[in-house]
């Protein structure tokens, strides 16, 4: 993700202007169907996608009652990321900075 980020940067500071408008997935479902549409044909025939809007919830929300913390793969590639923090061991830093590049 942050190779793209990267290049949008690269391709946006050319420009005068430039704007990025987040457009909820819940407001997007059009464009989301047609986009797998248009990627879920390998042999040239067109694939079908159930569309179904339901007019009420068919679950009922729950509370969380703890989340689990523990440490994940993901922390260090989430702290560089955040801030630049890198791990004390040197093969930890080659291997955060391969999976975020």
């Amino acid at each position: 993700m942050a190779a793209y980020v990267h290049r949008t940067r690269e391709a946006t500071g050319l420009l005068k202007h430039f704007l990025i408008t987040h457009i909820p997935w819940s407001e997007n479902r059009q464009a989301d169907t047609l986009s797998k549409l248009a990627s879920s044909s390998k042999d040239g025939k067109l694939k079908r996608i159930r569309w179904e809007t339901l007019s009420e919830r068919s679950f009922e929300p729950r509370e969380v009652l703890w989340l689990d913390r523990s440490p994940t793969w993901m922390d260090p590639l989430r702290a560089y990321l955040a801030d630049g923090t890198l791990p004390m061991d040197i093969k930890e830093v080659d291997r955060v900075k391969r999976r975020v590049n």
